[in-house]
């Protein structure tokens, strides 16, 4: 077999291909592979994986930087774990001054679980029915909460009754979760700055009209682009 030549045609949907041996003139083998077109619903199903990725990372540096928060504080170390019994921590601290390691149990259990809010643009029937549901549940949790009780109680309640406090069911209000933590917060002999920087860092949320990245972040998808970019470019326009 003398000197072989590759040839690429790629196109959208297609790649052809093929081999030459340019010596004798010949071609060695050729072919095309195809792709599968894509649908509406694998778009959808990439959306989806893409946006749950995204909250489990968003999710994970906000308990870091809560951990690096209460750090700096003083409240924990490089040896902290949390308590096991939290939800009984969380409802002593709605009225009482907390250890520093009940403290920080009660902060990053928050910080893990702060509840939903609704800000998203229902783009597919599936997407605007699952958020109607959503809606329902947290509208329905809100009502347990009407008579002056805060998320910890009911959860407590509900646990010392053997019934299940985890899945879809029990998801409450981001607000109420942070009305619970103030109160917490206002037993606590904290400095009002560290307060409101706990706060923070629970409540904070990125709009959807932000897009994934940062300025420490840069991605091509984003309002940051490059690595030195100073100010974000207006999404709608690109």
């Amino acid at each position: 077999m003398g000197r072989l030549v590759l040839g690429l045609d790629i196109g959208i949907t297609s790649v052809g291909y093929g081999v030459i041996d340019i010596d004798k003139y010949e071609f060695v083998d050729y072919g095309v592979r195809l792709f599968k077109e894509g649908t509406a619903a694998d778009n959808e199903t990439r959306r989806n994986t893409r946006g749950h990725r995204r909250l489990i990372s968003r999710k994970a540096t906000r308990i870091n930087d809560m951990k690096h928060l209460l750090k700096s504080l003083g409240i924990i170390n490089e040896d902290f774990h949390s308590l096991d019994n939290v939800y009984e921590i969380r409802v002593k601290g709605l009225k009482e001054k907390l250890s520093n390691d009940e403290l920080a149990t009660a902060i990053l259990h928050i910080t893990k679980r702060r509840g939903s809010t609704i800000e998203t643009v229902d783009d597919t029937e599936e997407a605007s029915k699952e958020t109607g549901e959503l809606k329902e549940i947290l509208q329905a949790n809100s009502k347990k909460l009407a008579d002056g009780k805060f998320i910890c109680e009911v959860q407590l309640e509900l646990l010392n009754n053997g019934e299940s406090i985890r899945g879809h069911h029990n998801n409450f209000k981001t607000k109420d979760y942070i009305k619970e933590l103030n109160e917490i917060l206002s037993h606590q002999e904290l400095p009002e700055e560290a307060c409101e920087a706990i706060v923070q860092i629970v409540s904070r949320k990125r709009a959807y009209y932000e897009g994934p990245g940062s300025q420490k972040s840069p991605t091509p998808y984003g309002r940051y682009i490059e690595a030195n970019q100073k100010e974000p470019i207006d999404l709608i326009e690109k």
